[in-house]
């Protein structure tokens, strides 16, 4: 980064705002990595009531941290916002307990929106433990590529139009692309825009509030970017992971259907329901079928009935306090 660069979107202008529920040890290396490549950024840490001792580790380790410690669970939004309210930089990064910087990953972030002041959000490649590229970007949701996704979560992904479309095609682009939304897992904006568009839609507890501001944000006439240049890693789930998988896909169910009222009508939502629903029990009498047929069935196959049994049960759906 140049000087003038350094100068303009320097660190000390950057607030990095990290939401965490029962994280620990994931959160300390988060922290750490921020300490070691955005030594000047300001770090608040937003904890929803975790059980694990997160919130004395971060006090006992990382005492130049400000630490706001949540009585109950009150979901990603609400706790972003909570942090945002006290933040003090110019650009604010919203980033996931369960990621990790390095060189000059936040500072091509700052960097770009300090150079182009059409562009209103910008998030990083996000890469996983294993070297896999997760998928952090795309094209707006709508009624039927959320009805594909969710299908999905029973019979496996199965390759359709609706996804492809929703992910800009097949692989990854290398160069800054606009795009319609970028996750919340890391993405990074002004303070002036974050409060023009009122932060986080406290509706969502948990899926979808990243598509939901970053379409706010264009609804103002400013570009979201995928900036590939800028690079995190994500060791991915590390709070939802400890959750079934009926009550993680039961929370996005959810979050879906209330994007869908807002972005399109309550009709959609209420179709998004009923076509969803109807998928999973297709799927899963399809699976008791093929269960039925085989000599010896595989353990994944009765997984995925119980799976979708579970969905269509709404089990395991109370939220965690």
């Amino acid at each position: 980064m140049n000087a003038h660069a350094r100068e303009t979107a320097g660190r000390r202008a950057l607030s990095v705002i990290i939401v965490s529920w029962n994280a620990r040890e994931k959160l300390a290396a988060c922290l750490e990595s921020l300490s070691r490549y955005a030594p000047d950024a300001e770090v608040i840490v937003v904890d929803n009531a975790s059980g694990d001792d997160s919130a004395n580790t971060v006090r006992a380790e990382f005492p130049t941290v400000r630490l706001l410690e949540n009585k109950s669970n009150e979901g990603f939004a609400a706790a972003n916002n909570r942090g945002a309210a006290v933040a003090s930089g110019r650009y604010l990064c919203f980033l996931n307990s369960d990621t990790q910087v390095g060189p000059e990953s936040l500072d091509e972030l700052c960097e770009h929106l300090a150079g182009h002041p059409t562009s209103g959000i910008v998030g990083p490649r996000i890469v996983l433990e294993s070297g896999q590229i997760q998928r952090s970007y795309g094209r707006a949701p709508n009624l039927w590529t959320e009805s594909a996704f969710f299908l999905g979560t029973v019979t496996g992904a199965i390759p359709n139009p609706f996804t492809l479309w929703r992910n800009m095609g097949f692989g990854f682009r290398s160069v800054t692309t606009p795009v319609d939304w970028v996750s919340g897992c890391c993405l990074l904006l002004r303070r002036d825009t974050f409060e023009r568009v009122s932060g986080w839609d406290e509706d969502y507890f948990a899926y979808y509030e990243d598509v939901a501001l970053c379409a706010k944000v264009r609804a103002l006439g400013l570009r979201v970017l995928y900036l590939p240049s800028s690079r995190i890693t994500h060791h991915h789930g590390a709070s939802y992971s400890i959750l079934p998988d009926a009550r993680r896909i039961l929370d996005a169910f959810q979050s879906a259907q209330v994007y869908l009222s807002k972005s399109e009508s309550e009709a959609a939502a209420r179709c998004f329901r009923v076509v969803t629903t109807f998928g999973w029990k297709t799927a899963r009498g399809v699976l008791r079928l093929f269960r039925h047929a085989w000599p010896d069935p595989p353990a994944a196959l009765d997984r995925k009935i119980g799976l979708a049994s579970d969905l269509l049960r709404g089990k395991d759906l109370v939220r965690p306090k």
